[in-house]
């Protein structure tokens, strides 16, 4: 969340309302879990990089099915915490707010 955090800060300062956002093809859907999470008014457009691991024999050698675990753990647990924050109302708290101003 981190580099997200901090790519919607610097595309907020730059005025852009797209992105193209360009990471390793395994990366990629997190990535885009995490930059729509920071950022949910800007376009973003993948562009995924094609890596050296092969998508259906991951699980063959250890060091990729490493790879995949933890990052599939990680996608697992961002696409929680999404579904955790958006239980509760976010509209009705923002006027509640102003009003209280």
């Amino acid at each position: 969340m981190g580099n997200a955090r901090e790519t919607a800060e610097w595309a907020r300062s730059k005025g852009y309302e797209s992105l193209i956002v360009v990471t390793a093809d395994y990366h990629m859907p997190r990535s885009m879990l995490e930059l729509h999470a920071a950022m949910p008014n800007v376009a973003l457009h993948p562009y995924p990089v094609k890596t050296d691991l092969n998508a259906r024999r991951w699980w063959k050698t250890g060091v990729s099915a490493r790879r995949m675990i933890v990052e599939y753990c990680k996608y697992l647990a961002i696409l929680g915490r999404e579904a955790f924050l958006g239980l509760g109302p976010k509209d009705k708290a923002a006027p509640a707010a102003k009003e209280a101003s």
